[in-house]
């Protein structure tokens, strides 16, 4: 099914980023746009968050998640709720070793002496 770039679900859910972290950058990065769900119609989505990445898997709720938020009483105010829960771990890419064989690479062909 070939969706169109303006066909969207919006959802409530909470996300559980495990990994290297600092609340103050990741607030940051939400509160600017920089935080992105890609294949989110897949088993394992991708997040980015600024400029990390983190592999991710749907879990499923025991219940209702309810998302609260304070108010200026410091007060807990209800801002939603979710059946929907994401965890995400961060992801550590690297580079393979200089001598590692690329086992896409043709191999070589055996000298005959």
């Amino acid at each position: 099914m070939d969706l169109d770039e303006d066909d969207y679900e919006e959802i409530t859910m909470v996300m559980q980023l495990d990994g290297v972290l600092d609340t103050s950058v990741v607030r940051e990065n939400v509160q600017s746009g920089q935080c992105t769900v890609r294949r989110a119609g897949t088993a394992h989505p991708v997040v980015q968050m600024g400029k990390s990445l983190y592999s991710a898997e749907w879990v499923q709720t025991m219940g209702t998640d309810l998302i609260l938020k304070s108010n200026e009483q410091h007060q807990l105010e209800l801002v939603s709720v979710s059946g929907v829960r994401m965890n995400a771990e961060k992801a550590l890419a690297s580079a393979p070793p200089k001598d590692a064989a690329d086992p896409e690479a043709p191999k070589e062909k055996e000298r005959k002496s």
